[in-house]
């Protein structure tokens, strides 16, 4: 079977007849952004299946279309995205995307990463040292809301020798650590995407 992007079945083998609605498939808006799929799970507004299957407005009234395409508009416009490599020519940063699925919920992920106190701990050896650590003291630098947040670790990981640590977190899946030392910046950004109760989907930026 193949369908268009707004869930119109396009063919179905050996099936003469396949422009029944009952063949249909429920579209979702989806975009591509820097490399990866983003999809909205809230299906596609009638006008806007209407207007991409007749090529047009495919009779939906103006106002509801409008108002579809607004809301469409709203929703990209809200995809966390990393700043740096949207700079023209990427800004001559490198990323390197790893990915991994795990053994419980996206909001244990993200509670994990977020504070950066489990790194000496965790990672002693091999991202980080545990003789080496002073207090995690990250200062918010926006309200706290449910959209998210920032802040501002000043003297960083390290006791300070790799510089200060500011944050992002995007509610609900979306965070980023950017160190900025003397001679470098590099940033871990972590999408925290539930896959079902219990299960995740790491995937993780490693931008230099």
């Amino acid at each position: 079977w193949a369908f268009s992007g707004h869930g119109r079945c396009e063919r179905v083998p050996q099936q003469g007849r396949y422009d029944t609605p009952r063949a249909c498939a429920t579209a979702y808006p989806a975009a591509e952004r820097q490399g990866l799929l983003f999809v909205l799970p809230k299906p596609l507004p009638p006008p806007l299946r209407l207007a991409a299957s007749a090529g047009g407005s495919g009779g939906a009234p103006n106002a509801d279309l409008a108002a579809a395409l607004a809301e469409a508009a709203e929703a990209e416009a809200r995809i966390p995205l990393v700043t740096e490599l949207e700079e023209p020519g990427g800004g001559g940063w490198v990323a390197q995307d790893v990915w991994r699925d795990l053994p419980y919920d996206w909001s244990t992920l993200m509670e994990n990463v977020l504070d950066s106190s489990h790194v000496p701990f965790t990672h002693h050896a091999s991202m980080s040292n545990r003789d080496v650590i002073g207090p995690y003291d990250l200062k918010l630098t926006s309200p706290l809301t449910q959209q998210g947040f920032t802040g501002m670790w000043k003297t960083g990981p390290r006791a300070g020798k790799l510089g200060s640590q500011s944050t992002q977190f995007v509610a609900p899946g979306f965070m980023r650590h950017r160190l900025d030392g003397g001679a470098f910046s590099s940033l871990t950004v972590v999408y925290a995407v539930p896959m079902r109760p219990g299960k995740c989907r790491l995937i993780n930026r490693n931008i230099i």
